[in-house]
């Protein structure tokens, strides 16, 4: 399936401006090269990184023509139940325990009363805020709050973790989205870095520090070893959890190029 899901990329990608030379000079232009792929990584390796300033800048290049928006994704609990549970972002299905919460959200948390809590990094940095300066209240929050991070909605740090936990007092769970929006990368209850999800994404290295994400489910905007401006490492030993997929671990954002 991972593997079908990396050509149905390839497929969209050639169908953009930017990747189709980038293609060709790879010898994956045709169809009856993509049927000969048989590996993800094996085959990104025939491919060069692409900055993430690049692909940020010019949108257009990368659109591949009647690429749909992805379908709604359910809901990943870190806990093996579900609870009563409000996401500030759309993208997600609604259940009758999920709730989408994705405009005036202050309004729609008290009328919800959920017990957990799922939103953009930064839209809970402004909840916090909102709390700690007396604006706002959220009561009821039993079970976890997941912040959602990456790409747009920036690098959780130890002062976040250790501010949220003050704020909201129920533990976190970082949960990483692609730029599609769809979840990739998830801690789980061992907290020992994030579990990349092979069917939605892979991770790779650079001998400079930077990770170069690779989609498996955005066909609108085909993402091919972009970087991510981050760094970290891939620990691929089994997690304390049972989980055997690799870890991203230890991301951070890298510092800005110095201006010339």
């Amino acid at each position: 399936m991972r593997v079908a899901r990396f050509k149905r990329v390839l497929r969209a990608a050639q169908l953009t401006q930017r990747y189709q030379p980038l293609l060709e000079c790879a010898g994956l232009a045709t169809p009856e090269a993509l049927a000969e792929v048989d590996s993800v990584e094996g085959t990104l390796e025939r491919l060069p990184a692409i900055a993430l300033e690049e692909f940020r800048s010019s949108p257009a290049s990368f659109e591949s023509p009647g690429g749909l928006n992805p379908a709604l994704q359910t809901f990943r609990s870190p806990l093996e139940h579900t609870p009563k549970t409000a996401i500030l972002m759309p993208g997600f299905e609604q259940t009758s325990g999920v709730r989408v919460i994705a405009h005036d959200w202050s309004k729609g948390l008290k009328r919800f009363g959920a017990s957990a809590l799922a939103a953009p990094l930064t839209v809970l940095r402004e909840l916090a805020t909102s709390i700690e300066s007396g604006e706002q209240e959220i009561g009821g929050l039993k079970h976890f709050v997941i912040p959602f991070t990456g790409g747009e909605q920036g690098e959780l740090g130890e002062d976040d973790r250790e501010r949220f936990w003050r704020v909201f007092q129920v533990p976190l769970f970082e949960q990483r989205v692609g730029f599609d929006g769809r979840v990739i990368a998830y801690e789980c209850e061992a907290h020992g870095g994030l579990h990349i999800m092979p069917e939605h994404a892979a991770f790779e290295e650079t001998a400079d520090a930077e990770l170069l994400l690779t989609s498996l489910t955005d066909l609108r905007h085909p993402t091919l070893r972009i970087g991510t401006r981050t760094s970290g490492s891939i620990q691929r030993e089994c997690c304390d959890c049972g989980n055997a997929a690799p870890r991203l671990f230890g991301v951070r954002q890298l510092a800005a190029a110095a201006a010339c």
